[in-house]
Order: C-alpha cells, then sequence, then structure tokens
C-alpha cells in the first residue's frame, strides 16, 4: 500500500491531495473523478475510513455507493463492492477487461455478500478497466462527447 493521508484530525486539502499525487497521477485522478461526476451526476465527500484506510473520496448517491478512491503518494487507489448479483454481471463482460484486471477479480476475497476490488493506479489498474466496471454498478448517463 502506498503512503496515505492517515491522520483523522486532518483532512487533507484540495493542494495537499494534488502535491501527493504527483503530476502524472494527478492527471489520471482528475480524468477518473470527471468522469464519475459527469457520468452519474455525483460529488464526492471527503472522509474518513479509519486509522487502516485514512480519507477517501466517496461517490454515493441516496445509499448506494459508486466507489471510493484514496488518494496515495503517487498513486490512487479505487474499490468498488460488487455484490453477487453485479459479480455476475461483471463476469458476463470478461470479454471487455483485460486478463490482469479479471485476475485481480477472480483473486479478490469473496465475501457473503459480495466482493470489495481494489485496483492501484498506476500499479495495477488503469481508468478504462474503472469505468467499465462502474458501469456494472450503475449505467452511466449518455454523453454526446466521446
Amino acid at each position: 500500500m502506498h503512503e496515505r493521508f492517515l491522520n483523522k484530525d486532518e483532512a487533507p486539502t484540495a493542494e495537499q491531495i494534488k502535491k501527493t499525487l504527483g503530476k502524472k497521477i494527478l492527471e489520471e485522478w482528475n480524468k477518473l473523478n470527471d468522469y464519475i461526476s459527469a457520468s452519474y451526476n455525483i460529488e464526492p465527500t471527503l472522509l474518513y475510513g479509519g486509522k487502516n484506510y485514512g480519507w477517501m473520496l466517496k461517490y454515493r448517491k441516496s445509499s448506494k455507493t459508486l466507489c471510493v478512491l484514496f488518494p496515495e503518494k503517487d498513486a490512487f487507489t479505487s474499490v468498488i463492492v460488487f455484490g453477487k448479483t453485479e459479480l455476475e454481471m461483471l463476469k458476463s463482460l470478461y470479454k471487455n477487461l483485460t486478463r490482469s484486471t479479471q485476475k485481480i477479480i477472480n483473486e479478490t476475497h469473496q465475501y457473503h455478500d459480495g466482493k470489495w476490488v481494489k485496483f492501484t493506479i498506476p500499479d495495477n489498474g488503469n481508468i478504462e478497466q474503472i469505468k467499465i466496471m462502474l458501469g456494472v454498478k450503475r449505467k452511466p448517463k449518455q454523453r454526446d462527447e466521446k
């Protein structure tokens, strides 16, 4: 795990997050955040996830969480929780996922209510793969631009 914002008493500012992510990862972070905001009409909430996880951006609409993003030193981790039905839908999309993404999903521990699938950018994930998986959680609204 990359270094995260773990101090419960001090929420990171946008500037601190930008600096910690680094220029290259900040571009990917912004692409994903912009995509989620535009495609799902959801604004994130900055929350503290506990001493082991630290501060995160949580994308939630009504009572359903789409995903959470953990800003880290020169990286970030996305976590998407898939219930049993969503996992079946995800498996039907395997042809659209890379072998490494399929491997991560397959090797993620199965809990009674589903899987908490984690991808760290740049270590083992990419934005396009995350977008496909988000589409299983909730259908993105149609966009005019490509």
